[in-house]
């Protein structure tokens, strides 16, 4: 069998943020902080593929690789 390689990766990185409050009172310019709150959320996502690459010379080798696999100790 041959070893799994890295292909790539992919990042995301998001940032959010929501505001709220007390709807007109949180508007207001000098006090409306004591009125609303916000908040403030990052998100980073990494992605990566791994391949393991294969030899296929039968179509049973290709239906071995191909069938689910089902986790021991669970039944069908």
């Amino acid at each position: 069998m041959g070893k799994p390689i890295v292909l790539g990766g992919l990042r995301d990185h998001q940032k959010d943020v929501t505001r709220g409050g007390v709807a007109i009172l949180s508007e207001l310019p000098i006090i409306g902080g004591l009125f609303g709150r916000a908040s403030r959320q990052t998100t980073e996502t990494e992605l990566y593929l791994f391949l393991t690459p294969r030899i296929l010379k039968t179509d049973a080798d290709a239906d071995s690789v191909t069938a689910p696999r089902m986790p021991k100790g669970v039944e069908r």
